[in-house]
């Protein structure tokens, strides 16, 4: 697709020549190797976290759902002294 509106913008010498026409046509650079690293590892960076960030989400929910075997187990247990077991 690129080569066709490089083709119809007759910006046409080969491959490397019409990306660079096309970032002129565009009024941009072309990223250097360095500058779509560094977009890369700042994407990266945005998907992980680092473990204590979530700790005391983390510890909020493992004590609920020890609450709730808990609150469970009470239950169960009346419901068995008063069924007479």
């Amino acid at each position: 697709m690129l080569k066709k509106f490089l083709r119809w913008t007759g910006n046409v010498i080969d491959w490397n020549d019409n990306v660079i026409h096309f970032y002129d046509y565009l009024g941009l650079k072309k990223p250097s190797e360095s500058e779509i690293q560094e977009e890369k590892d700042s994407r990266m960076r945005s998907q992980y976290f680092h473990p204590t960030d979530n700790f005391a989400d983390r510890i909020d929910q493992l004590l609920g759902a020890l609450d709730k075997i808990y609150v469970d187990q009470q239950a169960d247990l009346l419901r068995l002294k008063k069924a007479g077991v």
